[in-house]
């Protein structure tokens, strides 16, 4: 049942009345100012899950930062041959042809 001023004994009142008003609002936009508008609300989007392994997502992350093989191996302590295994993994699964697009896609992802 209704109580005073419109508003329903749930509490719902407040809400249809914020309803109503930014219905009207939209109504009177242009398209283009309502199309801003409903992109400024939208919740971000999720990350997409990587299709790197941890491991991999940590060179690559290391390429980003423009560190050669040889130290990347230095600083996660593995050969140079298990880093550029890593890399070549990584630019097949991304599908990249060289170390920059990795770079690019690291930055992406920030």
């Amino acid at each position: 049942m209704s109580g005073p001023g419109g508003r329903g004994g749930d509490g719902t009142g407040n809400a249809d009345a914020r309803f109503a008003k930014a219905f009207a609002a939209g109504r009177e936009m242009g398209d283009e100012e309502g199309v801003r508008c409903a992109l400024d609300l939208q919740a971000p989007s999720p990350k997409r899950p990587s299709p790197l392994s941890s491991r991999e997502q940590e060179v690559a992350k290391l390429v980003a930062r423009g560190l050669a093989s040889r130290e990347i191996a230095a600083t996660l302590v593995v050969s140079r041959r298990t880093v550029e295994t890593y890399i070549q993994n990584i630019l097949g699964k991304l599908d990249f042809g060289n170390r920059a697009q990795i770079a690019a896609w690291v930055a992406r992802r920030k």
